[in-house]
């Protein structure tokens, strides 16, 4: 109880404190909501995820207490495989990231953006081997990637398809996307730019 008190205390007095600066931002916080009503209200209003802790646990300097969770929301799309980026160190012979594309309202393929984690080692080489196959000389997008997308970058005919999971999709490019796999049961012209539902509110 008296951790309780003294925690409550210090962030009672944090916010009393009025900051007002563009690289702080003092948090609202609840007490007493259920985690799966906060994670629903994160998803309402397209938050990030939530950080949950237990008001009794204590800071611990240089350590990550298990007092804190963090629990970040994940969103699953689809996307197509418009070349790659070629890997380097453990990862040369495969892709280093897979460049990704999908259809705006027009109908335009557009870059959403690259990802390079959630691949296997195995999965790099395939699809390295898979995208050779599928190689064309000039990006397949309507609107040129920025540059640093297209160095060194082997353009692919967008024929694949593939599920990615990410944090959001915004200002154009999905927010630390994680390759998830292929897809077999979609077409590369079905796949539209990312709407979550967020986005509709």
């Amino acid at each position: 109880m008296v951790w309780s008190s003294i925690a409550l205390e210090r962030r009672e007095a944090l916010a009393n404190l009025s900051l007002e600066h563009p690289r702080i931002n003092v948090r609202p916080h609840w007490l007493n909501v259920d985690g799966p009503t906060m994670l629903e209200a994160t998803k309402k209003y397209h938050l990030e995820g939530i950080v949950a802790n237990n008001i009794s646990s204590i800071y611990q300097p240089g350590r990550r207490s298990r007092g804190w969770l963090k629990t970040p929301l994940r969103a699953n799309c689809e996307a197509v495989l418009c070349g790659f980026v070629p890997g380097s160190g453990g990862a040369a012979g495969g892709v280093g990231s897979l460049i990704l594309g999908a259809h705006d309202d027009s109908g335009s393929l557009v870059h959403v953006g690259n990802v390079g984690t959630g691949l296997t080692d195995r999965q790099r080489r395939e699809l390295r081997a898979k995208l050779v196959e599928l190689e064309q000389s000039i990006s397949p997008f309507a609107i040129e990637p920025p540059r640093a997308v297209t160095r060194n970058a082997s353009w692919s005919r967008p024929f694949l398809v593939c599920d990615v999971e990410c944090r959001e999709f915004t200002g154009g490019s999905l927010r630390h996307p994680s390759f998830r796999g292929r897809r077999d049961d979609k077409t590369a012209d079905e796949v539209k730019v990312p709407l979550f539902d967020s986005d509709a509110t």
